[in-house]
């Protein structure tokens, strides 16, 4: 949650810190690259909701997307463990040439 959102260098999780440290409750929507995206489970202790694909918000039956790209939780049909086996980091060590 690094990713800076204002020119004064305030990240995501400024904000949410800011809004708990004030006593109210927050609740955040994290987007990232499916990258980033499948380690978030580890890294933050937090699930893995959806995969939206890439420009989303300009296809043409933008429901029917946001449907199959949204977990249950969130009213989808989105499978999460699927996502994750499909775009797991290759595990397989990198040999030197030479």
């Amino acid at each position: 949650m690094p990713v800076r959102y204002d020119d004064e260098g305030h990240t995501l999780a400024d904000q949410v810190t800011a809004v708990l440290d004030a006593g109210l409750p927050a609740e955040v929507l994290l987007i990232a690259s499916a990258g980033l995206g499948t380690d978030l489970p580890r890294s933050a202790g937090a699930p893995l909701l959806g995969a939206l694909p890439e420009r989303t918000g300009r296809a043409e039956d933008f429901a029917t997307l946001a449907y199959a790209s949204l977990a249950s939780e969130l009213g989808g049909s989105w499978d999460a463990e699927h996502f994750a086996h499909v775009h797991r980091p290759d595990s397989t060590p990198l040999r030197s040439k030479g």
